[in-house]
């Protein structure tokens, strides 16, 4: 398209603006108040990398909480219940 077609054509598109001065909406463009600004592929993945990771951290948490109670119940065999209740107390005291 030359020059003078795209003068005529955004003439013709803007000539009805003219008579209208200080009344002249910001944009001509139609906007779509619907469309989101975010990509469905985009907010997929977005949604799969944060349960991954929510998964992740559960399963570690499950198997540090698992690990605590094996090392509790060693210890507690050791040196014996009354006094692991007494050692718990103490150290929890200061937190």
């Amino acid at each position: 398209m030359s020059a003078v077609q795209r003068m005529k054509v955004a003439n013709e598109k803007h000539s009805k603006t003219i008579t209208q001065r200080g009344h002249v909406q910001k944009t001509m463009r139609v906007v779509n108040e619907e469309k989101s600004p975010v990509g469905p592929w985009l907010l997929a993945l977005f949604v799969f990398v944060v349960c991954g990771s929510g998964k992740a951290v559960w399963i570690g948490c499950v198997r540090v909480h698992r690990g605590a109670a094996e090392s509790l119940t060693a210890l507690q065999k050791v040196i014996g219940a009354d006094h692991l209740q007494k050692l718990i107390c103490f150290l929890f005291q200061y937190v």
